[in-house]
C-alpha cells in the first residue's frame, strides 16, 4: 500500500474530530462476561459512558450517573441496582463510592468507574472482566435471574 493510502485509512479511522470517544476492544467484546450481560446492564454500561464522555474522559472513578439518568436513558427504575449489580458482578464496572437516597442540597449519589480504563487517580485499568470464564458467567447470570 502507498504512503498516500495509509494516510487516507488512517484519516478515514479515526474518531471524528472534536467528538468524544470511548474505545472497546475486540477481546472484551468476544468475552464470556459481555456475552453474559443482560440489556438493562449494557444500557447501564452505556449510560455511564456517556457520563464518562461528558467530562472529557478525566473522571473515571467519579462518575455520577442518578436512578433519575438512568431512567431518562431508558432503563426501568425497578431494574437499575440489578443491571448495577451485574455490570459490576461481570467486571465492567466498579462502584467506588456507594451512595443513598437523598434529596435537597445534601446528596450522597453513588459514583462509578468504568473497570478497563484508567481511573482518575491513576490507579491503572482492572479489566476484571477478563478473569470471567465459564463458571464465573454462569454464577453472575443465576445471580441475575433469581428473583
Amino acid at each position: 500500500m502507498s504512503i498516500a493510502g495509509r494516510r487516507r485509512r488512517e484519516r478515514r479511522n479515526r474518531p471524528p474530530q472534536g467528538e468524544p470517544f470511548i474505545w472497546f476492544t475486540r477481546e472484551m467484546l468476544e468475552s464470556n462476561a459481555w456475552a453474559a450481560l443482560s440489556l438493562a446492564a449494557r444500557r447501564v454500561i452505556e449510560r455511564i459512558i456517556i457520563e464518562h464522555m461528558a467530562h472529557a474522559d478525566n473522571e473515571n472513578g467519579a462518575l455520577i450517573v442518578t436512578y433519575a439518568d438512568f431512567e431518562k436513558f431508558g432503563i426501568r427504575r425497578m431494574s437499575i441496582k440489578r443491571a448495577i449489580d451485574e455490570a459490576v458482578a461481570l467486571g465492567f464496572m466498579i462502584v467506588t463510592q456507594k451512595g443513598r437516597a437523598s434529596i435537597g442540597i445534601d446528596r450522597w449519589p453513588t459514583h462509578f468507574a468504568l473497570s478497563w480504563l484508567d481511573l482518575k487517580d491513576g490507579t491503572p485499568a482492572s479489566k476484571r472482566w477478563k478473569a470471567i470464564t465459564g463458571k464465573e458467567q454462569d454464577f453472575a447470570t443465576a445471580f441475575m435471574l433469581r428473583p
